[in-house]
């Protein structure tokens, strides 16, 4: 088992795309997450060259892909909903309840919601009023 196998070529062909892709820290990626990611699959890559009983081989293995999947896409994710919690509607609520709320009040209303402006919707009208902005005259 000296040489680099098809799982190899394909983590690294999936991996290094996705780092370079997406963000995994809210701010900027600090480079020892970039560091521990790489030493992931570089020692992924590099057990194939060490002598070692297969059944070990495959353990360390396995357990080196389940912590680069849970490194990169786990801090990609938390970074995703931690940049929507920082950039959240001022209603402190994620923004598809209150258009799904609008949308439905059109429907019952016999309107088509994707042809209606949602400007005169009840929750925009309150919030134009609350910053100075009267919604009758826009």
């Amino acid at each position: 088992m000296k040489r680099i196998q098809l799982d190899d070529i394909l983590l690294f062909a999936l991996l290094v795309p996705f780092i370079m892709t997406y963000r995994l820290s809210p701010g900027i990626t600090p480079y020892w997450l970039f560091g521990l990611v790489f030493l992931g699959l570089f020692c992924y890559v590099g057990i194939n060259f060490i002598s070692l009983k297969k059944i070990i081989q495959e353990k360390i293995k396995l357990w080196l892909l389940w912590f680069l999947i849970i490194s990169t896409i786990g801090t990609a994710m938390l970074s995703a909903i931690i940049v929507r919690h920082e950039t959240a509607p001022i209603y402190g609520v994620h923004d598809i309840i209150l258009q799904q709320e609008s949308a439905m009040q059109f429907l019952l209303n016999g309107t088509n919601p994707y042809s209606a402006t949602y400007l005169i919707a009840q929750h925009i009208s309150i919030h134009l009023l609350r910053i100075g902005i009267i919604p009758t005259l826009m």
